[in-house]
């Protein structure tokens, strides 16, 4: 999948089956960063109607992330940014199953995270994730140095140290990240649109 549609962050297609998935988070929490700065209104640019809304960190440093697609469908997330080396990362993972199902029933479900690679947060919002299709040859060929499910090969199940250091190693090979998604402010956006069509 070389276009990111989310954050596309983000965000419904992020945690599809389309889109590289992890089951443990790899940001731990000296690594997060707190940026009120990321609150607000976005939208993909160049889409009829992807937005994102991200609210202002919490204590935690944990934001919560509203992604909208293109059909007016929403889902709600929740986001951290930290450092990574010398890579800003944005991590995501679904927000908390409703409380009206049992915990019995929760029980079955196990929140899987994306993650991307963010190379600016002003004035745009500009990310990557890996390639699908770019983990799946590598993997195939490197056998032992991650570990993917049996039946996803996008969902690495290898433990958050394996997947830190994978990234740190690989985000630069050739082919391995997929296009930028870029996100702007809804204002910004909402006044190119009016100048436009002036």
């Amino acid at each position: 999948m070389k276009k990111l549609g989310v954050f596309g962050l983000l965000l419904g297609v992020a945690l599809g089956s389309g889109c590289v998935r992890i089951m443990v988070p790899i940001l731990e929490d000296k690594d997060l960063i707190a940026d009120g700065s990321l609150a607000g209104e976005w939208v993909q640019e160049g889409s009829a109607g992807e937005r994102l809304r991200i609210e202002p960190p919490d204590p935690e440093k944990c934001y919560l992330l509203v992604y909208t697609d293109d059909k007016g469908k929403a889902g709600k997330f929740i986001g951290r940014f930290g450092r990574l080396g010398d890579l800003t990362i944005a991590e995501i993972r679904p927000v908390d199953l409703p409380e009206e199902w049992s915990d019995s029933y929760k029980a079955h479900f196990a929140p899987l995270f994306s993650f991307f690679v963010v190379s600016s947060t002003k004035p745009a919002l500009r990310f990557r994730g890996f390639d699908t299709d770019w983990l799946k040859k590598y993997v195939k060929e490197h056998p032992g140095e991650l570990s993917v499910a049996p039946s996803d090969d996008s969902l690495i199940t290898s433990a958050a140290g394996a997947i830190r250091a994978f990234v740190l190693e690989h985000w630069k090979d050739v082919g391995a990240m997929s296009d930028e998604a870029v996100f702007v402010r809804r204002a910004l956006a909402d006044a190119t649109k009016r100048n436009e069509t002036s």
